[in-house]
């Protein structure tokens, strides 16, 4: 018997360093610490990935390709000060280049969407499930990083621990408290370890209460 595999799409745009400071270099780390994960169960999970210059139109060709069909999106960039879109550039006044907007939603429909990006948290979120995207975890307000390209440790394994949960047959309130609860972790290792930079324990624990779920919490990823 064939089994069809799950499609797991991973979205990564690098922004000039002049706009961003290598913020999007970094989050394209935490993008290929996540794609690794996902590799690791190529039996499961059809891996895709679009990255570095990315264009509204490929993001649009590529969901296409998956139109309708349960699986994954997940998104490392920036989002929109306005809080409902997916960017791939920054203007310098909390907007820029659209990837993903209102137009796009209808092509969420039976995914479950990842925004790794500030604000996405936001209108994009709810708007993507009525839509009907099966689940969305975002971030409400600005996403700290670290240091600009300097992404440190425990950045990306909190922030990817729930992609982790839902891999390995997870659901969606699991995967939302796994993220939360590392991002916790990983800060009181900072907080606590006088070798280790504070500043970043605080940073963590601001990803971690910016987090937002929408979508019912049992849903999942992989069926049992």
């Amino acid at each position: 018997m064939t089994h069809t595999r799950i499609p797991a799409l991973f979205v990564s745009p690098l922004v000039s360093w002049s706009i961003d400071g290598g913020v999007s270099v970094s989050l394209r780390r935490w993008c290929q610490h996540a794609l690794e994960l996902f590799r690791e169960k190529s039996q499961i999970f059809d891996v895709q990935e679009i990255s570095e210059e990315v264009t509204r139109q490929e993001v649009r060709t590529f969901l296409s390709a998956y139109r309708d069909k349960p699986g994954l999106l997940a998104f490392y960039g920036h989002g929109c000060g306005c809080a409902t879109s997916l960017l791939a550039a920054l203007d310098g006044e909390g907007g820029g280049n659209q990837v993903m907007g209102p137009r796009e939603l209808d092509l969420l429909r039976n995914k479950i969407v990842y925004a790794v990006a500030c604000y996405t948290g936001g209108d994009l979120g709810p708007s993507a499930c009525e839509a009907g995207a099966k689940g969305y975890i975002g971030y409400q307000r600005q996403l700290d990083v670290g240091r600009g390209w300097m992404s440190p440790e425990g950045y990306p394994e909190a922030a990817n621990e729930g992609l982790r949960v839902l891999r390995d047959g997870g659901t969606l309130g699991e995967a939302e408290t796994a993220i939360s609860r590392e991002f916790e972790i990983w800060a009181t290792r900072y907080s606590e370890d006088a070798n280790l930079d504070p500043d970043f324990g605080r940073g963590l624990l601001n990803n971690q209460d910016a987090l937002v779920r929408y979508g019912e919490p049992s849903t999942r990823l992989v069926q049992p």
